[in-house]
């Protein structure tokens, strides 16, 4: 249950908010990660990548690629790399679909993180180059971006937030251990790039967990 809070920030703090529980949330992670892999840097070109439609010809860890290709879809990997972000925060990806509650916001940002690195992570878990990582592409958004309802409870002052997701962090736990030993690896050299490419497009892998509902538009309560 949360506590009722005065009327919404503007969005300048309220920017600044969410980019702040959203480095904490990645922060979590890669504690939880640590357990498995050696997460270290951002990959080579990953980062341009994620910004155009280039592919990356390099051997990584595949929880490591799932965790950089979640942080730099938030817009956080410098931060969590170590660098200080600047005091003034623009406009944060999916802002739009947080509640302006910042205790409810909090709870849903770090859901929200959890889920986009498991739906990367069992994307990736599927192909066998790094070549074939299509960087700049997500899972569909109503995979991480999850309905939620914040309701009055009977008790005056009090807040009850539900979220609708599989995922928290023990399905985290649960598929790094599965893929600690999982690696993309460079493409041999006779190969084509093109045809490696292709092949992972041919036919999409289900990213579905266990009591997923259909696919499509997902309304927020």
């Amino acid at each position: 249950m949360l506590a009722a809070e005065d009327g919404p920030l503007n969005r300048p703090k309220f920017f600044a908010l969410v980019r702040g529980a959203v480095i904490g949330a990645f922060e979590e992670l890669a504690t939880r990660l640590a357990k498995h892999v050696r997460l270290k840097e951002m990959p080579p070109g990953v980062e341009n990548a994620m910004h155009s439609a280039a592919r990356v010809d390099l051997r990584v860890s595949t929880v490591a690629a799932a965790f950089w290709q979640t942080a730099a879809a938030f817009e956080v990997q410098r931060f969590v790399l170590g660098e200080l972000p600047p005091p003034a925060a623009k406009a944060q990806p999916f802002w739009s679909w947080l509640p302006s509650h910042t205790g409810a916001m909090r709870l849903l940002v770090a859901r929200q993180v959890q889920a986009l690195f498991v739906r990367s992570l069992i994307r990736m878990s599927k192909l066998r180059y790094g070549v074939q990582v299509a960087w700049s592409e997500l899972p569909d958004q109503a995979l991480f971006l999850l309905p939620w309802r914040l309701r009055p409870t009977a008790e005056p002052g009090g807040l009850e937030f539900e979220v609708r997701t599989h995922v928290d962090l023990n399905t985290v736990d649960r598929l790094a251990s599965r893929y600690r030993r999982h690696w993309l690896i460079e493409a041999p050299e006779d190969a084509s790039t093109l045809g490696l490419v292709t092949s992972t497009t041919a036919g999409k892998p289900s990213l579905s967990l266990p009591g997923d509902p259909p696919l499509g538009a997902v309304s927020q309560p």
